[in-house]
């Protein structure tokens, strides 16, 4: 997310693609690809890892699922997201906390269209927590209809899932629960 650069109006990404396991590093000015997955990395590291790399180090990298781009707007809120994170690092801020363990960006189908955990588990929570975050804010109009839901924090035994539902978009972030356990 870090390696956009801006040359007048236009943005650069760098992006490394793998084919064949073949990995290759180049500059693409859009998001959207004929590739079906983009991994959008920061420029320090781009460098190819091995397939044993260690396993203490994490891989901060997230997925513009390019195919599953459903229209301009999807295309749209991937630049968005990757233009202001260059200039505010939220995303890498949230990435890099130990408990996180995923961060998934939906368009408002559901369908995830970044992401750093595997496609089959983003289209799962993606999908979910869609329908939870209209139930959610059906809920709340219910009760008060000049409420609205901006974020929805759900904790099971083992993770903890915090959604940002909006219209357009939801943002998804999965973590350890951090369940404190008392001695009797």
């Amino acid at each position: 997310m870090h390696g956009a650069r801006k040359y007048g109006r236009a943005i650069d990404f760098e992006v490394t693609t793998f084919h064949n396991g073949n990995t290759s590093s180049y500059y693409r000015n859009r998001a959207n690809s004929s590739l079906p997955v983009l991994f959008i990395r920061r420029k320090a590291r781009v460098k190819v890892r091995s397939q044993e790399r260690n396993k203490n180090k994490r891989n901060f990298t997230m997925k513009v699922l390019s195919n599953l781009l459903k229209d301009s707007r999807d295309e749209w809120l991937i630049n968005t997201t990757i233009s202001l994170n260059a200039v505010n690092p939220i995303v890498d801020r949230i990435m890099e906390d130990e408990s996180v363990e995923g961060v998934v960006m939906t368009n408002k189908y559901g369908s995830p269209i970044l992401t750093n955990i595997n496609v089959m588990g983003a289209t799962n929570y993606g999908n979910a927590m869609r329908r939870l975050g209209f139930m959610a804010q059906a809920g709340v109009k219910e009760i008060d209809p000049f409420d609205e839901v901006l974020i929805l924090r759900l904790k099971t035994q083992k993770l903890e899932v915090m959604v940002a539902h909006h219209s357009e978009f939801n943002v998804i972030v999965l973590q350890h629960s951090r369940v404190s356990k008392f001695k009797k």
